[in-house]
């Protein structure tokens, strides 16, 4: 008997302390830098690359409703920097207020989904041809990769989410605030060791070094770097990605789905990138997963469309990923080439 009390008492502490690990990381408030201050201030305000003063939501449902467009421009920064909406508007033949970019930084399919669903189709707008750009992983992750994402995907949400909340918790936001701050306590005491080291061969202290180290390694001028990281090739079988949903976890039916059910042609463009980026900047896709997601687009009529190796000149880019002005006109070109077709047939018939 007894020895059946001291083993259950024995298990006490270990659960004593799991529970005390949880709340604290639920609890705890992580020291933010000034990047992730503005960016945290900005959640819910920043469109196609700047500050709005009514917000995201309002902003949108503003832009709609004064254009009404015929082709939408949605997705990440990628939609910001690289397509022109007035060249393509002149070569498809309507006016320049036709062709919308929605870009908000770096959303998801997640976010993708959203929009279509509660600020175009639920209000009433017709679009003949939604064009989506961002990288294969953006459209196949589910989860927000930061705080900040998370905010720019609540808001755009209403209270009852069928689709969205198979994919997502929206009803423990505690969970993610718990692995949310498990990651940060790990990065911390990681950075702490990497600034110690340094700070071991080179004098300026250590908040210097931390601040140095930042900068260094900073991902500020290439978006989703830190998303993109979240799928990456194996060792042994380049074309193995792990990290990312899978076709079926993904929200890519869905979203091929609420597009052909409002008459929408949906057309995802995977952007270019230099050549010599980094093999952990590169949008890493297993081969069967992209199958599968082209399959989908075909299935429900749509366009997939993967310009990554695309050849442009070294001076078409801005950075790794985002082409300068004179690369979005190279590339505008080249994608509209894909989106002509399309577009005609979205077109009705002509009376005779």
């Amino acid at each position: 008997m007894w020895s059946r009390v001291f083993t259950a008492l024995s298990i006490v502490p270990p659960i004593a302390a799991g529970w005390a690990l949880v709340a604290g990381l639920q609890a705890w408030q992580p020291p933010t830098s000034l990047e992730d201050q503005r960016l945290l201030g900005n959640a819910g305000r920043v469109l196609n690359g700047k500050i709005t003063t009514l917000g995201v939501v309002a902003e949108m449902e503003s832009l709609l409703a004064m254009q009404r467009p015929q082709v939408l421009i949605l997705g990440n920064s990628y939609a910001n920097t690289n397509l022109e909406p007035e060249q393509m508007a002149d070569a498809l033949g309507v006016a320049h207020q036709k062709v919308l970019p929605l870009s908000v930084p770096n959303s998801i399919a997640t976010h993708w989904y959203a929009i279509l669903e509660h600020r175009v189709y639920e209000d009433g707008y017709q679009i003949p041809v939604v064009v989506i750009v961002g990288g294969l992983q953006s459209l196949l992750s589910v989860e927000p990769y930061s705080e900040s994402s998370y905010e720019d995907l609540m808001i755009q949400l209403d209270s009852n989410e069928p689709v969205v909340g198979q994919v997502l918790d929206l009803d423990h936001p505690e969970l993610r605030r718990v692995l949310r701050n498990r990651v940060l306590v790990r990065d911390m005491l990681m950075n702490g060791l990497r600034d110690t080291a340094v700070s071991l061969f080179f004098d300026g202290g250590s908040a210097a070094t931390s601040e140095a180290m930042t900068r260094l390694f900073s991902d500020e001028n290439i978006d989703m770097g830190r998303h993109d990281q979240k799928g990456h090739a194996d060792e042994t079988d380049d074309s193995t990605v792990t990290g990312l949903p899978t076709a079926d976890e993904s929200l890519v039916e869905e979203l091929a789905q609420l597009a052909q059910r409002n008459g929408s042609t949906l057309v995802f463009v995977r952007p270019p990138m230099k050549v010599w980026t980094p093999e952990d900047r590169r949008d890493i896709v297993a081969d069967a997963a992209e199958a599968e997601v082209k399959a989908i687009f075909a299935r429900y009529g749509h366009l997939y469309l993967d310009m990554s190796q695309i050849d442009l000149p070294p001076r078409a880019y801005k950075n790794m990923r985002h082409l300068s002005p004179e690369g979005a006109v190279l590339f505008t070109d080249a994608v509209l080439e894909e989106i002509k077709p399309v577009w005609r047939k979205q077109q009705p018939p002509r009376r005779r």
